[in-house]
C-alpha cells in the first residue's frame, strides 16, 4: 500500500507552470470588504432604488419605466413611480441611472466543490467566499449539482442569514456506477475497502452496490436535508430504477445524465435532463432522422414534463479547447485560484464539433418554440467553466434565434419555477414582484435589447443587501488569495 503522503501527490499534483497570468487586480482598502461566507452588514431601515427601469420577468414581457422599488430588510415592499412612492424614512437612495433592474440571475448547474487532477472522485474545496465569483456575475441563486456537507452548511447558514451569500438549492452526492469508484482507487494503487467510510461520506458522488444500497442512500439523501437527487451517466439500469422508486416515495425531484437505461424509461422517471448535450448523444442509438429523433424527445418532455438545462457555455469552451485554443489565458479565468486553474490544465478537454456546436443551437429553439421549460447554467467547477457562462448560455440561444426575453426567463422565471419544485415552497424569487426576495442585479443598459447588456451591471443586491460592481470585484480579488483545501484520502486502521 501506497503512504498517504505518496497518495496525496498523484492525487494532487500540481502543474504550476501553466497556471493562466492573474489580471493585476488588487484589493482596494478603502472599500469595505462585505464577503460572502461572512457575517453581512445589519440591514437598513429602508432602502430604495430610484430612477431605474423594471423588467419584472413575471407573465407578459414588459418594463416598467421611470420607478421606485422599495426594499425592507431582505423583501421587496413596493414598486412604483415617483407620484406614488416618497423617498421619505430611504436611509440608503440607490441612483439607478436609468438602468434597468432586473431579479438576481440563477445558475441552475453549478458545482461548489472543484474536481483534482481531473480525477472525478477526487476533490478540492474552496473558502465560501467562492459565493462572490456569482454575485460578481449577478447571480443570487446557485443549484449545485453535486452536493456535500459543505453544500448544507453554506445553504443553511445563508438562509439563516448568518452569512452573506448566494442562495444554494443542492443535490445530494451524485448517484454514480460502482465501478468509477474501483477504477479510482486502482489508479491510486489502493483498494476500495482500505479507503475509510468518514472519507467517503465527504465526497460529492456516491457508488450504491447493489439496489438494496441505492434504496438506503436516498433516504440518508433526505434525512440529510439535500434538496433534490442527481444521478450520473452509466450508473446501471437496476440501480437507477432503485434510485427512481425510493425518489418518488420520499417525495424527491429526480435530476441528472442520463444513465445508462433507454431514453424512454429515463423520459418516464426524470424530470430534469442536466445537459442539452446528453439528449444529443443518445440520436446514435435513434432509428430514425435527427429531425424524427428531436420532435421525439420534445414530445416525450412536454408529456412528462421535464425541463432541461441547457449549458452549452461550457461545450463551446470544450470544443475550443480541443481545438488547442488556450482559453486559460483569457482575462476571465483570473476568479480561479492558482491551484484549482492549474488542475484544470491536467484535465483533457472533450471532444465537440462545430457541427454539433450548430445543432444545439437549432435544438434549444426548437425546445423553446415548442414550449419546454429551458434554464441556463454554467457547469462551473468542471474544467474550463465558469460562473460568467450563464451569459454566454443565453447569447448562445440568442443567436440560435431565441428572443432576448426568452434567454432570460431560462436565468430568472424558468429556474424560480423548477426551485419551487424541488421544495415544495410558494415562489419566492426570479421575479421583481412585491413579497419576492430582494435579490436583484442592475445592469446599465436594456438586455432586451441586446442580451449582452446582463454581463455590465452597477451593483447587485443579495438578500436585501447592495453590493456595487467595484466591492464585487474587490470581494473576488480577495477570494483568489485564499487557501484551497484538498480532500486527502483516509486509511482504515
Amino acid at each position: 500500500m501506497l503512504p498517504l503522503a505518496i497518495i496525496a501527490t498523484v492525487l494532487f499534483g500540481c502543474n504550476s507552470e501553466h497556471v493562466a497570468n492573474k489580471a493585476e487586480i488588487t484589493l482596494d482598502p478603502f472599500l469595505p470588504l462585505n464577503q460572502a461566507g461572512q457575517t453581512p452588514p445589519t440591514y437598513k431601515n429602508r432602502i430604495v432604488f430610484d430612477n431605474v427601469n423594471v423588467i419584472t420577468m413575471n407573465e407578459q414581457e414588459q418594463i416598467l419605466t421611470d420607478q421606485r422599488v422599495v426594499v425592507a430588510n431582505n423583501k421587496i415592499i413596493a414598486i412604483g413611480n415617483k407620484t406614488t412612492i416618497e423617498l421619505g424614512d430611504a436611509e440608503q437612495v440607490i441612483d439607478g441611472k436609468n438602468g434597468y433592474l432586473l431579479p438576481g440571475f440563477i445558475d441552475s448547474h453549478m458545482h461548489i466543490t472543484h474536481e483534482g487532477s481531473g480525477n472525478p472522485n477526487i476533490q478540492t474545496f474552496t473558502d465560501p467566499a467562492q459565493m462572490s465569483i456569482y454575485l460578481q456575475q449577478g447571480v443570487t441563486t446557485i443549484r449545485s449539482y453535486s452536493g456535500t456537507p459543505y453544500n448544507l452548511e453554506w445553504r443553511d447558514k445563508v438562509d439563516s442569514g448568518q452569512w452573506l451569500g448566494t442562495r444554494i438549492v443542492t443535490s445530494g452526492p451524485i448517484f454514480s456506477h460502482y465501478q468509477e469508484l474501483e477504477d479510482a482507487a486502482t489508479a491510486a494503487g489502493i483498494k476500495v475497502y482500505d479507503i475509510a467510510e468518514s472519507f467517503l461520506a465527504k465526497l460529492y458522488s456516491t457508488y450504491p452496490k447493489d439496489p438494496a444500497a441505492a434504496i438506503t442512500e436516498v433516504s440518508r439523501q433526505k434525512q440529510s436535508g439535500y434538496n433534490f437527487l442527481k444521478v450520473y451517466s452509466q450508473l446501471p439500469q437496476p440501480i437507477y430504477l432503485s434510485v427512481v422508486e425510493q425518489a418518488k416515495a420520499e417525495n424527491l425531484f429526480l435530476a441528472g445524465h442520463i444513465p445508462d437505461a433507454p431514453l424512454d424509461i429515463v423520459f418516464e422517471h426524470q424530470q430534469e435532463i442536466a445537459h442539452i448535450l446528453d439528449l444529443m448523444e443518445h440520436y446514435a442509438s435513434f432509428n430514425g432522422s435527427w429531425d424524427e429523433y428531436q420532435q421525439w424527445v420534445i414530445s416525450a418532455l412536454l408529456k412528462n414534463d421535464i425541463s432541461i438545462i441547457f449549458n452549452w457555455s461550457t461545450d463551446e469552451v470544450n470544443m475550443e479547447m480541443f481545438q488547442g485554443v488556450d482559453v486559460y489565458s483569457r482575462k476571465g479565468y483570473w476568479v480561479i485560484p492558482d491551484m484549482i486553474l492549474a488542475n484544470w490544465y491536467n484535465k483533457p478537454a472533450n471532444e465537440i464539433t462545430p457541427q454539433q456546436h450548430e445543432r444545439a443551437k437549432t435544438f434549444v429553439k426548437a425546445l423553446v418554440d415548442s414550449g419546454v421549460v429551458v434554464q441556463v447554467g454554467s457547469d462551473t467547477s468542471d474544467a474550463g467553466s465558469l460562473p460568467e457562462f450563464i451569459h454566454r448560455d443565453m447569447e448562445l440561444m440568442v443567436e440560435a434565434g431565441v428572443s432576448p426575453y426568452q434567454a432570460l426567463l431560462a436565468s430568472t422565471r424558468n429556474p424560480a419555477n423548477i426551485i419551487a419544485k424541488i421544495t415544495k415552497q410558494a415562489k419566492d424569487r426570479g421575479e421583481v414582484t412585491v413579497g419576492y426576495f430582494a435579490d436583484l442585479v442592475l445592469v446599465k443598459e436594456n438586455p432586451l435589447d441586446n442580451i449582452s447588456h446582463t454581463r455590465n451591471h452597477h451593483g447587485v443586491m443579495v438578500n436585501g443587501h447592495w453590493l456595487t460592481e467595484k466591492e464585487l470585484t474587490n470581494m473576488v480579488s480577495h477570494f483568489i488569495t485564499l487557501p484551497v483545501t484538498p480532500l486527502l484520502v483516509e486509511l482504515k486502521e
